[in-house]
């Protein structure tokens, strides 16, 4: 994985498992894969859409000979349960009772079947789509015993200790697993909507983008979701204009709430691409965008 110009989320946990691979090949680190999915009434056609591209997912995977393994949590932070407020989903219906992460991974004789399971997570989420405190929330509920025994010595008003002190004491390990012992992490956020963590925690992007440098290292983070600047008017990352088809924000997120996903996306060295593109700049023309493209270039940020 590429180093992060604004370092961005966790790598740490259980040790890495039996690769099918044979030993004598040489590969890159193990990955830790978040797919933070907004499963409102609006997203079945992309749920869809990312189950039938997995196979581009994998190329890449298989491309760096890496060990892996893909978890899959929501935007929805109203109710607790099963693939919200940050937990890992198991294989049952989002939000059922229990922490009981389920993955797929490289060590499966059948990945594909886990991730269209783990990707189908509905719609029938909150229509607040809290993007990346969800991410944030997954990555403290995979830190170890030592991690939130030390939190409290953290000085008030640090970004990690506010945001995993607010998680629920018996919900603090529910992801622990999840990272790769010296692995890397990369984290997939698709929505239609803009980020509203702003309502339960911070409004800064800079806050999410340090805390979870905290949490670990060696991380990207990437986004696909609404527009709203011309293709004229580009958001620079660190100089370079962040290209975007558009404007397509069908539910009118507003700009700040679109511009904290894009800005953390460039401190995490990743990519922002639109949900929906159009070539005519005009929204009542924007169609759905090309996943294979998005997941194509996400897989190219991992290594």
């Amino acid at each position: 994985m590429r180093p992060l110009v604004v370092a961005l989320v966790v790598t740490l946990v259980a040790g890495c498992p039996t690769d099918r691979r044979g030993e004598d090949e040489e590969s890159s680190d193990p990955v830790a894969i978040l797919l933070v999915l907004d499963d409102s009434n609006s997203m079945s056609a992309v749920h869809e859409a990312l189950q039938d591209q997995f196979g581009v997912l994998i190329a890449g995977l298989d491309d760096a000979r890496a060990a892996w393994r893909i978890g899959v949590t929501t935007t929805d932070f109203v109710d607790d349960g099963n693939g919200r407020r940050g937990g890992i989903r198991s294989r049952s219906a989002v939000g059922g009772d229990g922490c009981d992460p389920a993955y797929a991974a490289s060590i499966d004789d059948n990945p594909g079947l886990a991730y269209r399971d783990l990707v189908n997570v509905g719609a029938a989420g909150s229509g607040e789509e809290v993007g990346l405190l969800a991410a944030v929330w997954a990555l403290c509920k995979a830190q170890d015993e030592d991690f939130w025994e030390a939190l409290p010595e953290r000085p008030a008003g640090d970004p990690v200790r506010v945001f995993c002190e607010a998680i629920d004491e018996d919900q603090r390990a529910c992801n622990r697993g999840f990272l790769f012992d010296g692995g890397d992490v990369g984290i997939l956020i698709v929505t239609d909507e803009g980020d509203a963590s702003d309502r339960l925690a911070s409004s800064a992007a800079a806050d999410y983008v340090t805390a979870l440098d905290e949490l670990g290292s060696d991380v990207t983070l990437s986004v696909v979701g609404p527009t709203y600047r011309d293709p004229d008017d580009p958001l620079d990352c660190d100089g370079t204009p962040l290209d975007l088809s558009g404007p397509c924000n069908a539910f009118g997120s507003t700009a700040a709430s679109i511009d904290r996903y894009q800005q953390v996306a460039c401190g995490a060295v990743g990519t922002y691409s639109g949900v929906q593109v159009t070539s005519a700049g005009d929204p009542a023309l924007c169609v759905p965008a090309d996943y294979e493209q998005a997941l194509a270039a996400f897989a190219d940020t991992l290594f």
